[in-house]
């Protein structure tokens, strides 16, 4: 892997592991959900859910469909693996880590 290929890569993944978008990717990874669903669940403002979803979208990590007033979310089918191996690493990494 060339440098250049490896800097994008580590700048998208930063992008990606930011707290609330992982959070928001685990309750994805489980279904597709309403962003008001999200709102409520994670407990942030509006604005902010939606800056996240639309980050995680510019990744081409997300689809989006509208049901009337809504917007429903869920992980892009060919990007589910990758983005449930990777939240599963995470988890197994924090269990390790206060087993310690």
């Amino acid at each position: 892997m060339n440098k250049i290929h490896l800097e994008e890569n580590v700048k998208r993944v930063k992008k990606i592991l930011q707290l609330n978008r992982i959070k928001i990717l685990n309750l994805l990874d489980k279904r597709e959900t309403c962003a008001c669903e999200l709102v409520s669940k994670l407990n942030l403002p509006n604005n902010l859910v939606s800056h996240h979803l639309k980050v995680l979208s510019n990744l081409g990590l997300l689809d989006k469909r509208k049901i009337g007033l809504h917007i429903k979310y869920s992980i892009k089918p060919l990007k589910k693996k990758q983005i449930s191996r990777l939240l599963n690493c995470l988890l197994s990494y924090t269990n390790e880590s206060n087993k310690k």
